[in-house]
């Protein structure tokens, strides 16, 4: 192959990279986007209209052949633009602007999945492992969050655009061919899409962010990074190999992978109380044993390579506007698996349907994993050839290892910690319901919060909220992405495997003997995180609890939580209760522990504080917090 030949592939390889970065980024903002707003108003409104730009590109039917082209660049350009408003918009907008973006991208999925337009899917297998690579990395150097997303890093995310878009400029793209006229299955045209789209979930969902996994399980975020970026590489150097791998050893690898992924899921969730009478459930942080299935889980993960260069090579029919129909069901098929998701979380708010999903975390990943081992059992062998040479294997491998260094270095800076001043008389607490990363208005607002707790430098800090490693919340640990911005210890807390709204624990002092305990509920979880801190050489247990329900729900973790203090001397006990003063669970709890607001304005109206209290209130300085429902409640032995 001559060397504008290979300039040609390399080119390929980057684009494809480029476009697998910019689905996942376009497809989490749009999603989180549709969330946020459901979460500001705890329901569905207009919002819920932003699902139909899902069927968008079903108007590529209308388009004659001749005009083809012209609705394949204006897609192009339609990505390329609507990633770069994403970041500066806020959630309304990006349900528009970002349905727009998915839709133009669907649109580009037709035409390379047609046989017309094959030539566009070669080499994308490559693309698809670099541009993982690629979304590890950003999201590396931003504790979890991809730092071209917001931020002060927004200018690096048009770069990569700009990039994107010289590149197309100066590719030389082939003619389409007229395919011969092959009598592809429905079965079979069908299966590809819908295959292509279940693996691009596990990226979506999983693989792009190591985070998530780490957070689900209490495993070692730079482990996971490793394991994750180190077996990519390999098999990004291996290329050849995995196009020639059979069917049997892949169905075997499916299925090995699916297995760990779900089965893990179940090991790390927890059985929860059926009744008042049954008292509380305490899970301790996983050990090694039990973390080992998502260990293993990441080093299967190349599956998801391998699964693509099969469905890339596969025959379809001949034009985008046969193949829009099947590409617009494989989305439509992540995106109702996502939503499975998100019913895991939301279950007490379901109705007669609430019942499955309670628990049910695994349900949407084993449903995936049946579309994802479908196609391997049925699609034919590869009849795109995905082969590159082996000057671009090499420049291909390169890449791939600088990436791997980049994404390694971005782990170990950013998760280090160094040494914070720790007072041994004093302590500063803070409780905090951070919406899952939300201004009032519903956009995102990571970034000022990590401002707000940098200003307020409380020592211990409650979150409540914080279960953002999900797709709703844009698949973000904030807990470590805080933790990190700090330099706090962390513990998450119930973790979005268990269905809770996630209590994570900040600390400056190292937590020992962390915890979640589980009461009895009949709405959402109620899971809340336990620790023990020593200060000055005194131990204190740190309790942070989010419940919510009926009242005999609220007065059973009320219970719970008087029962697992009892055995401290000296108690912090923070969180989003749910109960005003006046309610039977407050009343409970204040019998034993004092109320740090309450001990000082006993009607509840004090003074904001000097320096972050919200300037906004109009008066003389004070605020009137006689109902509120966020507490922090101490043993008397504090002043």
């Amino acid at each position: 192959m001559s060397t504008s030949e290979d300039l040609e592939t390399r080119k390929k390889i980057a684009l494809s990279a480029l476009f697998v970065l910019f689905f996942i980024q376009l497809l989490t903002t749009w999603f989180e986007s549709m969330y946020r707003m459901g979460v500001i108003k705890t329901s569905m409104g207009k919002e819920i209209y932003g699902m139909l730009l899902i069927f968008l590109p079903l108007i590529l039917i209308v388009f004659p052949k001749s005009m083809e082209r012209w609705v394949f660049r204006l897609a192009l350009a339609g990505v390329l633009l609507t990633r770069i408003l994403i970041p500066v918009l806020g959630v309304r907008a990006n349900i528009l602007v970002g349905g727009v973006g998915i839709a133009c991208c669907l649109i580009v999925a037709a035409f390379a999945l047609s046989r017309a337009y094959a030539f566009l899917r070669v080499h994308a297998a490559a693309g698809l492992g670099l541009g993982l690579l690629i979304s590890v990395a950003l999201r590396a150097w931003g504790s979890s969050y991809d730092i071209t997303l917001g931020g002060p890093n927004v200018l690096l995310g048009w770069f990569l655009t700009w990039v994107c878009g010289a590149l197309l400029l100066s590719m030389k793209l082939e003619e389409e061919v007229e395919p011969a006229r092959l009598a592809t299955p429905i079965w079979a045209g069908i299966l590809t899409p819908v295959g292509v789209f279940a693996n691009m979930a596990l990226l979506y969902w999983v693989l792009s962010s190591p985070a998530v996994v780490s957070a689900w399980a209490g495993t070692s975020y730079l482990v996971d990074t490793l394991l994750l970026l180190t077996v990519w590489c390999i098999a990004l150097w291996q290329l050849p190999r995995l196009q020639a791998i059979s069917r049997p050893i892949l169905i075997l690898w499916n299925l090995g992978f699916v297995l760990l992924l779900v089965g893990g899921i179940l090991w790390h969730t927890p059985e929860f109380p059926k009744n008042m009478g049954n008292g509380p459930t305490i899970f301790y942080a996983p050990g090694i044993a039990q973390q080992m299935p998502f260990y293993f889980m990441l080093i299967l993960s190349p599956v998801v390579l391998a699964n693509m260069i099969r469905l890339f090579g596969q025959d379809s029919w001949q034009r985008p506007k046969v193949v829009v129909f099947p590409v617009v069901l494989g989305f439509l098929l992540l995106f109702i698996l996502t939503m499975l998701g998100v019913f895991s979380n939301t279950w007490g708010y379901m109705g007669a349907l609430s019942a499955p999903f309670r628990g049910g975390f695994y349900i949407h990943q084993l449903l995936n994993g049946v579309l994802l081992i479908l196609p391997v059992l049925f699609l034919s062998k590869d009849s795109v050839d995905q082969q590159a040479p082996a000057t671009v294997l090499r420049t291909l491998s390169k890449t791939a290892l600088v990436l791997v260094l980049i994404a390694l270095c971005g782990v170990v800076v950013k998760s280090w910690r160094s040494p914070v001043e720790m007072p041994d008389k004093q302590l500063t607490i803070l409780t905090y319901n951070l919406q899952v990363g939300s201004e009032e208005e519903g956009d995102q607002n990571y970034h000022d919060q990590l401002a707000f707790l940098r200003q307020v430098d409380a020592d211990i800090v409650g979150l409540q909220e914080s279960d953002t490693a999900r797709p709703g919340p844009g698949n973000i640990d904030v807990a470590r992405f805080f933790g990190d911005g700090l330099g706090y210890h962390i513990y998450y807390g119930p973790s979005v495997i268990s269905g809770t709204f996630g209590t994570a624990i900040l600390s400056r002092y190292p937590l020992k003997n962390p915890r979640s305990i589980f009461s009895y509920s009949t709405k959402d979880e109620a899971g809340t995180s336990a620790a023990e801190i020593e200060v000055g050489g005194v131990s204190i247990g740190i309790f942070n609890s989010h419940p919510a329900g009926s009242q005999e729900a609220k007065l059973a973790h009320i219970e719970d939580l008087i029962a697992q203090t009892a055995s401290y001397e000296h108690v912090i006990s923070v969180g989003d209760y749910n109960s005003r003063p006046s309610t039977a669970p407050y009343g409970k709890i204040a019998d034993v522990l004092i109320n740090s607001w309450a001990d000082l304005y006993n009607n509840g109206i004090g003074e904001l504080h000097p320096t972050i209290g919200r300037s906004s209130i109009p008066g003389d300085g004070l605020i009137d917090m006689s109902i509120r429902i966020d507490h922090i409640f101490l043993t008397p032995n504090f002043t």
